[in-house]
């Protein structure tokens, strides 16, 4: 029932989503986000991925502290991101930064293999706990700098890096 409570904040903020997008529209190349990436946003829902003090900001465009020096990404600047990966079912998609796990989410939502690392130990924690318990399965998580790759596991179709680096490697 308090997943049925959040869903049309889900499609609220897709609505913002999309309205960020027609920002992003008028920015030389920038991609128009497609049905099958707001549809993924529509189904993940972000509240269980946040400290339970910020819940009622979950639905909100907005970046949100998760401790740790760190923060779940603005949702309209993830769906740009995500995009512009154009990922298609199947493909094995490396991601830097997993945090607790939210666009490990929805990549997996949009059928996508999912490798992702984290450097700080406590969020992957959560993350390892919580993807599955929302029943997303077959995501790889490891603790470690991202930046390095995950040689281990390649060759990915995509890699999306979300966390800044000190200089490009």
């Amino acid at each position: 029932a308090q997943e049925d409570m959040f869903a049309g904040a889900r499609k609220d903020l897709v609505t913002r989503i999309q309205q960020a997008a027609i920002g992003f529209t008028a920015l030389p190349g920038a991609p128009v986000i497609d049905a099958r990436v707001l549809d993924a946003f529509a189904k993940v829902p972000r509240h269980r991925f946040v400290p339970g003090v910020l819940v009622p900001f979950a639905y909100q465009d907005v970046p949100l502290p998760l401790g740790y020096q760190q923060n779940l990404t603005q949702p309209s600047l993830l769906a740009l991101m995500t995009q512009v990966l154009e990922i298609k079912p199947g493909q094995r998609v490396f991601e830097t930064g997993t945090d607790t796990g939210y666009q490990a989410a929805i990549l997996t939502e949009m059928g996508a293999e999912v490798f992702s690392m984290e450097i700080v130990p406590p969020l992957l924690e959560i993350a390892r706990a919580l993807l599955p318990s929302l029943g997303y399965r077959g995501i790889s998580l490891a603790q470690g700098d991202g930046s390095s790759g995950w040689a281990e596991k390649a060759p990915f179709d995509a890699i999306m890096v979300k966390e800044s680096a000190p200089e490009i490697p």
